[in-house]
């Protein structure tokens, strides 16, 4: 997956999770990646920055492309991101 952001658009995207919208992968307290289920009109993912290598680095890999890389696989499309990290995903 490639993300691109038109930075001289003027647009900036999401910068708040809309109302209604799901948490479905984040950070739990150990540093592991926590996928919920979602259904909803939109989806939130936030990717951690800082993980490190090793076991963690590839199971945040493997959960980003279970959840994200899935979502917009199918259609669904990145509105933003939210001022607290998160993309935005909107269902299609």
């Amino acid at each position: 997956m490639v993300a691109t952001w038109g930075l001289s658009s003027g647009r900036t995207g999401e910068r708040v999770a809309p109302e209604g919208a799901v948490l479905v992968l984040q950070r739990d307290d150990d540093g592991e990646a926590l996928i919920r289920d979602g259904d909803a009109p939109a989806l939130l993912f936030r990717v951690t920055r800082a993980v490190p290598a090793g076991a963690t680095h590839r199971a945040w890999r493997r959960a980003v492309r279970e959840t994200l890389d899935a979502a917009i696989a199918d259609g669904d499309v990145a509105t933003g991101m939210t001022d607290d990290g998160a993309y935005v995903v909107r269902r299609a």
